[in-house]
């Protein structure tokens, strides 16, 4: 049945058979965006409650995630991404960091996951998640700036969906950053300003 095909897996299974998959460059990016477009209007929802074999209950240093979150400071922020994708960054019982994929336009995303593959000790196909520590990536890149957000654990509002490895180069890109008080591309023009 067509509405039992993860996401994922279904973007993966396109990526494979055209033979573009772990070749991330220009003609890479715009077969993504492509096939992307083509799945219409994602419903998160849905996505958060399908995926079962990727959820987890608490954030794991190394793995992307997803999750709808009510910042507690919301009416002084001057805009903020509802439904994060997530890499996620050492955390306590309370609060965990996160760089935000959402808070970078297309070809940025791609060139922020490259420098962090770029300092991986394992080798990146055979890792289960990535060795991410703010340290590491600060010494890296400056696309990172804009994404790095402080999280409070009681504030996020679903289940967090873990998303492997595997799945991580058409999961940023996806179209479904759920920006509030700012569109995506205003969000995308300040994050300019930041690297």
């Amino acid at each position: 049945m067509e509405d039992d095909v993860n996401v994922f897996d279904a973007i993966n299974n396109f990526a494979k058979l055209r033979g573009y998959y772990r070749k991330y460059n220009t003609q890479a990016l715009n077969w993504y965006r492509r096939e992307i477009s083509q799945l219409g209007n994602i419903n998160k929802l849905k996505m958060l409650g399908d995926n079962i074999r990727y959820q987890h209950s608490i954030p794991s240093t190394g793995q992307f995630c997803m999750f709808f979150y009510d910042p507690k400071y919301k009416k002084t922020l001057p805009y903020y991404d509802a439904f994060p994708l997530t890499l996620m960054l050492p955390s306590t019982k309370y609060e965990f960091a996160g760089l935000n994929f959402h808070y970078l336009d297309p070809m940025n995303r791609l060139k922020l996951l490259q420098a962090i593959i770029s300092i991986q000790e394992a080798n990146f196909t055979e890792a289960k998640k990535l060795n991410a520590t703010y340290e590491l990536i600060k010494g890296t890149t400056d696309l990172y700036k804009p994404t790095y957000h402080a999280y409070l654990t009681k504030h996020i509002k679903s289940r967090v969906v873990y998303i492997p490895l595997e799945s991580v180069v058409p999961a940023v890109f996806l179209p479904i950053a759920s920006f509030k008080k700012a569109s995506q591309t205003s969000v995308w023009r300040e994050s300019k300003k930041l690297i």
